[in-house]
């Protein structure tokens, strides 16, 4: 246990609001399995904040541990480049998050929120572009150009990275979505990738190790929409009425309409996400919150069921299998060195 800690982090302060930020991501699981949502009306605002803002300072508290300045290629570790990029989109979840319960608590003008929210869609854009021209490179793209275990063909890879690039643009959405439950949880994700690549480099996980963690941290934000759709069968309750306008539109549409734009029709960024903010926006007043007809909720539970969970899965489907030694080298591909 000792190897996990750093003597760059002589005070424990990362360490500690790692700590705490694992707590987090418990209570409001118990939260949303018990309640339907990880923000309940009647959890203390504060405590609320309190609680987020502890993934605000892990964050901050990154950048005590020294990280190798240059890329490993063959290896998911982190480097500076994504520890900055982790920050600036793990910030705008805090961000979101805090803004969204403000939102419910004082009730906020929806235009108004909406706006803030689509500030920090493109602002966290913008910073992100800053930092890869800065610190890394526009060919080799911080997930476009991980390093992957042999036991992946080149379809799988193909597959992982557009599956990953989905998870992005659903994420995205969240921050949009109206809904604090929704814009938390790809926080999941964010700060678990870095974990695990803290991982690698200390030997405690392989590579294969780190996409299968980083891949079901995407894929929880999908059971929570997943959720949803269930709770309009009845088979579960939500208690968040905006998770209902997400379930339909933005979730299972969108997210591949606009991965599809973005990297198959390559539109310019900035147009993809203000469309992505608009129409996320626009479901919490297009989409009814309560149930309509039945024949609406087999539709809407059937693009839940397919979209959100079963498509993912045939996505990383090769991950399944063991990790074995390379029989070929991949600059892409993790390569295998010793015993």
């Amino acid at each position: 246990m000792a190897r996990l800690f750093t003597r760059e982090d002589p005070k424990r302060m990362h360490a500690t609001t790692g700590a705490l930020a694992l707590l987090s991501f418990f209570y409001r699981l118990v939260l949303f399995a018990r309640h339907g949502t990880s923000f309940p009306t009647w959890e203390p605002l504060p405590l609320a904040f309190a609680t987020v803002a502890i993934h605000g300072m892990l964050h901050v508290t990154s950048f005590i541990p020294h990280v190798p300045k240059a890329r490993v290629m063959g290896k998911p570790m982190i480097w500076p480049e994504f520890r900055l990029h982790s920050a600036v989109f793990g910030l705008r979840h805090v961000f979101a998050t805090a803004l969204w319960l403000a939102a419910r608590r004082y009730d906020l003008p929806a235009f108004t929120t909406a706006a803030v929210a689509a500030a920090l869609v493109h602002g966290a854009s913008i910073a992100a572009a800053w930092v890869t021209d800065k610190y890394g490179s526009r060919e080799k793209r911080t997930t476009n150009s991980m390093a992957y275990p042999p036991s992946a063909d080149d379809d799988g890879i193909r597959k992982t990275k557009a599956f990953y690039a989905r998870s992005q643009f659903a994420a995205t959405s969240m921050v949009c979505s109206g809904s604090p439950t929704l814009a938390f949880w790809p926080l999941l994700a964010i700060e678990l990738a870095a974990f695990m690549m803290t991982m690698v480099r200390k030997g405690k996980t392989t590579p294969l190790g780190y996409h299968r963690v980083y891949t079901a941290a995407l894929w929880w934000p999908y059971v929570v929409v997943s959720a949803v759709g269930a709770a309009r069968f009845g088979l579960a309750s939500v208690a968040e009425p905006e998770l209902y306008a997400f379930a339909v539109i933005p979730a299972v549409l969108v997210a591949r309409v606009i991965a599809y734009a973005r990297r198959g029709l390559r539109w310019p960024k900035h147009a993809v996400l203000a469309i992505l903010t608009v129409g996320t926006a626009a479901a919490n007043f297009v989409v009814p919150a309560d149930t309509t007809t039945p024949r609406a909720d087999c539709l809407i539970f059937a693009l839940g069921a397919v979209g959100c969970l079963s498509l993912p899965l045939y996505d990383v489907a090769w991950m399944r299998r063991p990790q074995a030694p390379p029989t070929k080298i991949s600059p892409n591909k993790y390569v295998h060195v010793g015993g």
